[in-house]
């Protein structure tokens, strides 16, 4: 098993839920990128009229994972969110609750939310 990252390009000026970026953990790309699809990312946006012609493509599908030792570094540099945290935290769990078995972290920037799928 590998991971696949999926950062967002912020098309349009904003980002889209579930999460800024999205963690898949599959065995090859073609099933990463169908996990993704199943917890709200989509790709081929611009096509699709989703997304900013100017902008780009939202999501793109991966083809190869990320190096281990990166992951490794980039999940320990993220702190659980707590159900405390704010309306826009909470918003983004509710949806990620509909997708089964998840966590979901921030860096240090608010903003910066991520969603691990092992």
């Amino acid at each position: 098993m590998a991971w696949y990252l999926y950062d967002q390009n912020m098309s349009g000026g904003y980002y889209f839920e579930p999460a800024f970026a999205v963690l898949v953990e599959a065995d090859n790309p073609e099933e990463a990128n169908r996990r993704a699809e199943t917890v709200g990312i989509y790709f081929n946006g611009v096509e699709e009229g989703e997304d900013c012609e100017c902008c780009g493509d939202r999501w793109i599908e991966q083809s190869r994972p990320l190096v281990d030792s990166k992951v490794a570094k980039f999940i320990s540099s993220l702190k659980k969110i707590s159900e405390e945290d704010d309306y826009r935290i909470e918003k983004t769990v509710s949806v990620l609750d509909k997708s089964g078995d998840f966590t979901l972290y921030e860096a240090e920037d608010p903003y910066e939310v991520f969603a691990l799928y092992p």
